[in-house]
């Protein structure tokens, strides 16, 4: 069966314009560490989502959930870089660093 990200934060109401985009996106893998409230989700997105949106999300959700950590990380198909705003791909390469 598989599951979006809203599927699992259930509990979790985005802002309007984000409901459809996150709705979309598909889990691919799970982890939880209850103890130490750590929560870690492999994505899948054919839309590309800004990178502030993402961290509005994981902060929204850490809070909502009370999670110490909260890691997402999110593929998108090739043709999506097409539709990446400039300064996202420079954060990109900047956090690989």
């Amino acid at each position: 069966m598989e599951l979006n990200l809203l599927e699992l934060f259930s509990a979790y109401e985005p802002e309007e314009a984000l409901k459809k985009p996150l709705s979309q996106v598909e889990l691919r893998h799970v982890d939880m560490e209850a103890e130490q409230r750590f929560v870690s989700a492999a994505l899948y997105s054919e839309v590309y989502i800004k990178l502030s949106d993402w961290d509005t999300v994981q902060t929204q959700l850490c809070e909502l959930y009370r999670l110490s950590r909260l890691e997402l990380s999110v593929k998108y198909p090739p043709q999506a870089v097409e539709t990446m705003d400039f300064s996202d791909l420079v954060e990109i390469i900047s956090r690989g660093y």
